[in-house]
């Protein structure tokens, strides 16, 4: 008995793993909102920063699909993690509020 279909493995194992990674970010708010505790900013201002995610989340999704059809769905989604990745770790270099937030906005422009 295999758990895996014949050469399933070998096609999905990046949605696997992907499926495996975006798991893990579940618990990524949890623990931004103890640091930015941790660093002094206010329940309000760790709530803006959520709230700028989700805003350019919003805005960026129709454009996020023009630049899908026009370059291809793999650039679109490797530029936004690439683009999310660099904002999730620059936020450790920066303790300014209007800095962190526009990192936030980047990080949701182009994530589905």
């Amino acid at each position: 008995m295999s758990f895996f279909k014949k050469g399933e493995l070998r096609l999905l194992w990046p949605f696997y793993f992907d499926a495996l990674f975006i798991s893990m970010l579940f618990l990524y708010p949890i623990f931004y909102v103890l640091y930015f505790r941790e660093i002094g900013f206010s329940l309000v201002q760790i709530g803006l920063f959520g709230s700028a995610y989700g805003l350019a989340m919003l805005i960026f999704e129709i454009p996020t699909g023009a630049i899908a059809d026009i370059w291809g769905r793999k650039i679109s989604t490797i530029l936004g993690w690439f683009l999310a990745g660099i904002a999730m770790i620059a936020v450790v270099f920066t303790n300014n509020f209007y800095a962190i937030l526009a990192l936030f906005f980047i990080r949701g422009r182009l994530v589905h």
